[in-house]
C-alpha cells in the first residue's frame, strides 16, 4: 500500500474540486441553453399569432411557464432577446452555407434558407423591432467586409 503525503492528498482534493466545478458548469450551461430555447420557441410561436410589437415578457413567461425573472436572467429586455433570436437564425443560415465556395451558390442558399424560414424571420422584419434584426445583419456583414 502506497503512503500518501499531504501534498498528494491535497492534489487529489484539488482534482476532485476542479472536476466537480467543471461538471456543475457544464450542467448549468446546458440548463441555460434549454431555458433560452424555450424562450425563443415561445417568442416564435407568439410572433406567428400576434404582432411582434405587442409581445410582452409576460406573454413569453405565460407561454413557457417560466417566471419573468427567468426571462430577465437571460435577456435584458425583449429587444436583446430579438437580437439573440436573429443571431440564432443567422448562425443556422451560416451552417447551411458551410462548405459552399461559389458566390452564386451562397446567394442562392441564402435565398432558399430565407424562404424556408420565412415564418420565423418575417414577423420581426414586419415590425418596429426590425431595427434590431437589421443591426445584427449589419454586424455580420461588417465582419466579412
Amino acid at each position: 500500500m502506497k503512503n500518501y503525503n499531504n501534498y498528494d492528498i491535497l492534489s487529489i482534493i484539488w482534482c476532485c474540486i476542479i472536476f466537480i466545478i467543471t461538471f456543475i458548469r457544464r450542467r448549468f450551461k446546458f440548463k441555460l441553453n434549454i431555458t433560452k430555447s424555450k424562450i425563443l420557441q415561445a417568442f416564435c410561436e407568439l410572433s406567428n399569432i400576434c404582432p411582434v410589437d405587442s409581445i410582452t415578457v409576460t406573454d413569453i413567461s405565460e407561454k413557457t411557464g417560466l417566471s419573468r425573472q427567468s426571462f430577465y436572467y437571460h435577456f435584458n429586455n425583449i429587444d436583446k432577446m430579438i437580437e439573440f433570436y436573429i443571431e440564432s437564425i443567422m448562425n443556422s443560415m451560416q451552417e447551411k452555407i458551410k462548405g459552399i465556395n461559389k458566390i452564386d451558390e451562397i446567394i442562392e442558399a441564402y435565398f432558399v434558407f430565407t424562404k424556408e424560414n420565412e415564418k420565423y424571420i418575417m414577423p420581426v422584419l414586419n415590425s418596429s423591432k426590425r431595427v434590431y434584426a437589421e443591426a445584427v445583419i449589419l454586424r455580420r456583414v461588417q465582419k466579412f467586409v
